[in-house]
């Protein structure tokens, strides 16, 4: 074998074998009398990064060979044939010996199961633990949603190799028994994935085989049966602003995204209702084109530094089949949901200022810039601070709010747009948006001029239409609205 060594150690009177290492294989050390017999397995060792040094102290016999076995780690032997292989026992120092077949009818960390049972189980031998899992969380009984997947939660670690497709049997009143196509382990934590997709056409059981062992071996103990209905209800995915957010603009509009498609007769200002210090904010609402989305957008901008509610009445609410909303996600049709926000809340602070250039975007190069004179500039909240362009494009809004807040350009002032050609407006610049990717603060804005005939008559305020700036640099920036005959 390569990398081998012999030496003989005169002061200890023993022979040492330094081995080389393998990644992939484990060794057996054979001692004989003679070449014609193998002899019995005298040591064996795991490759490690180091070389393997094995020693055997000189016996009275007149001579003494030595054979070194490579054995592949992926199929180990069982040297002293107690059921266990070489391997795990290597892997196991203190609890297991590769060459005393005894060690296996012992119960190391006495649980009442031996190590061999333990190991053919796939269990932990060192693990004293005799509590049987307990089934912490399974889906509520009736299920909300048209799904594939199940999740399942245990009170400990799950063992996955006593996990089979017999383990779980989904019964469907149509379909009969459901496939698992996937069962996926990670820890106390298992997802079933089903070959269909549940629907509310029929009524669904679920069996857990009281065979699954915790990774101390112990087993679930009873079978659980869990019986599952699918009523499929439309629910709130997402509102923007969330519940509890803060500092949201004055200027925001309000988004609803439902699960499924809803009436869009059934939204008015009794069914979603904006609120503020008891005094109803009269909002108009608009449906998507797919109906899945409802805009709020309030007539005025919505008070400084005010506590803000959304109220959500499900029951007035209905998708397009006629049933309620699931408002407040109990997956029951119908309820109410409150979502709470906070305004920004800005104060002037004497001395300080905002200051900088726009230019038009469609007529500048790199070498000259062509300014965008009358454009007027206006603090959100508060409309006393107000600056307009002079003949540089120049601006400086002074005594604002400190560290930041929003800026609304009225390009309706603008004096100085091309024949034939205006600037779309108002645009809007949120607070603390005008960088670079390289986070250069701004110093100039762009603004393109277009053609009058693509842009429509200026909407009313339940459809303002307002281009937002991203971007912070001291080079100009384009800011790009795009050219549409309807905006509605």
């Amino acid at each position: 074998m390569h990398g081998q060594e012999i030496a003989f150690d005169r002061d200890l009177q023993e022979i040492r074998l330094s081995i080389d290492p393998n990644a992939k294989a484990y060794f057996r050390f054979h001692k004989s009398s003679g070449l014609q017999d193998r002899g019995a397995v005298a040591g064996l060792s795991l490759s490690s990064e180091d070389p393997f040094q094995f020693s055997d102290p000189i016996s009275a016999a007149p001579q003494a060979f030595y054979i070194v076995e490579s054995v592949s780690l992926n199929d180990p032997l069982d040297s002293d044939s107690d059921g266990i292989d070489d391997v795990f026992e290597l892997q196991l120092p203190d609890i297991l010996n590769p060459l005393d077949a005894a060690d296996a009818r012992l119960d190391y960390d006495e649980d009442g199961e031996d190590n061999l049972t333990e190991y053919m189980a796939g269990t932990d031998l060192d693990n004293p633990d005799t509590t049987p899992p307990v089934l912490l969380e399974a889906p509520t009984q009736l299920l909300t949603e048209e799904t594939d997947r199940i999740a399942l939660t245990f009170s400990e670690a799950m063992l996955a190799s006593s996990l089979s497709a017999d383990s779980f049997q989904w019964i469907d009143s149509n379909l009969g028994e459901i496939a698992l196509s996937e069962i996926i382990v990670s820890g106390r934590f298992i997802d079933l994935v089903l070959g269909e997709v549940l629907t509310d056409e029929s009524s669904h059981q679920l069996t857990i085989s009281g065979d699954l062992r915790d990774l101390p071996g112990n087993r679930l103990g009873a079978e659980t049966r869990i019986d599952y209905q699918v009523a499929v209800t439309t629910r709130i995915k997402t509102v923007s602003p969330k519940h509890g957010e803060t500092d949201v603009r004055l200027t925001r509009n309000v988004y609803l995204d439902f699960s499924h498609p809803i009436d869009p007769a059934t939204i008015t200002p009794e069914s979603l209702k904006i609120t503020a210090m008891g005094q109803t904010l009269p909002a108009t609402q608009r449906c998507s084109d797919d109906e899945t989305r409802v805009t709020l957008t309030l007539i005025e901008d919505l008070p400084l530094a005010t506590a803000i509610r959304l109220t959500i009445e499900g029951d007035l609410i209905q998708d397009t089949e006629g049933e309620a909303v699931d408002a407040d996600g109990d997956g029951i049709p119908g309820g109410r949901a409150t979502i709470d926000f906070r305004t920004s809340g800005l104060t002037p602070i004497p001395g300080t200022a905002v200051e900088g250039h726009i230019f038009d975007a469609t007529r500048s190069t790199d070498d000259t810039k062509v300014p965008i004179v009358g454009l007027t500039l206006r603090a959100e909240g508060l409309p006393e601070i107000t600056a307009i362009t002079n003949e540089e494009g120049f601006f400086r809004l002074e005594d604002v709010p400190a560290p930041d807040f929003n800026v609304q350009l009225d390009t309706s002032t603008v004096t100085s747009a091309p024949e034939g050609f205006a600037y779309a407006g108002p645009v809007e610049v949120p607070a603390n948006s005008l960088f670079f990717e390289d986070g250069t603060p701004a110093t100039e804005i762009r603004l393109f001029a277009l053609d009058e005939t693509r842009i429509p008559a200026p909407p009313a305020r339940e459809h303002r239409d307002r281009s937002r700036v991203q971007c912070r640099c001291r080079r100009s920036h384009p800011v790009r609205r795009p050219l549409t005959d309807d905006l509605s």
